[in-house]
């Protein structure tokens, strides 16, 4: 193995730990949902960021359009095309049928996750406030770049 590079560009130039409060919020209206819990964590070293993410819904409040979940701790990078996935690694009382999945992604440039279903039949597409209800849950984790 050979000697690890001590310049500048290898060091590390930065390190945070935090929380936040991730929001549910609507593309088309923000709307003011209400929640049981509503937690978030990040881990940043350099320009990568990893955020751990639990919402628990009492009242969708108003939320229409396509679901976001939002107040993500830091912008993402704002390359165009280079976007984040997420992984939902659980979901409850959402509006969905059985064989439809959700997933998300980071838009270039945003401090919000664009949530999309799967559908076996109809695809891709982004879940709709009629597919999130009242007590809507999920658990979500993403690394992305600053």
């Amino acid at each position: 193995l050979g000697a690890t590079s001590n310049t500048a560009a290898n060091t590390l130039d930065d390190y945070e730990e935090g929380t936040f409060t991730p929001t549910v919020t609507g593309s088309g209206t923000e709307g003011s949902a209400q929640y049981s819990i509503q937690l978030g964590q990040y881990t940043k070293v350099g320009r990568m960021v990893n955020i751990v993410i639990r919402v628990v819904l009492t009242d969708l409040g108003g939320v229409d359009g396509d679901v976001r979940v939002g107040s993500l701790p830091f912008t993402s990078d704002s390359t165009d095309n280079l976007y984040s996935s997420c992984a939902i690694g659980y979901g409850a009382g959402l509006a969905i049928s059985a064989d439809t999945s959700v997933s998300g992604w980071i838009v270039a440039n945003q401090t919000y996750i664009r949530l999309t279903s799967w559908d076996v039949a109809a695809g891709t597409s982004y879940l709709q406030h009629s597919e999130f209800t009242d007590d809507g849950t999920l658990m979500i984790s993403c690394v992305y770049h600053t």
